[in-house]
């Protein structure tokens, strides 16, 4: 059908799937990810509270020249080396 190519080098491809929609004379495509999903680890964690970090994290205007959440390097302690 033209509308998936095959790569063998590819650990995490999935085989494409036409299935044609129902009430209707149209394809769809689909991805069966149901093996790879098998091979891969289960993240478990805590989504944040956003409303929490928002509240509890000062964050100034990049118009302003001063440090904010973006600059990195205005919040990390100095690592000067006596070499």
């Amino acid at each position: 059908m033209g509308w998936a190519y095959e790569n063998p080098q590819s650990r995490w491809a999935g085989p494409a799937l036409s299935l044609k929609k129902p009430g209707s004379e149209e394809y769809r495509q689909t991805s069966d990810y149901r093996a790879v999903n098998a091979e891969t680890e289960t993240a478990t964690g805590v989504m944040p509270i956003l409303r929490f970090i928002t509240k509890h994290t000062y964050i100034r205007k990049i118009e302003d020249g001063a440090p904010g959440l973006l600059d990195q390097d205005a919040r990390q302690p100095s690592r000067k080396t006596n070499c």
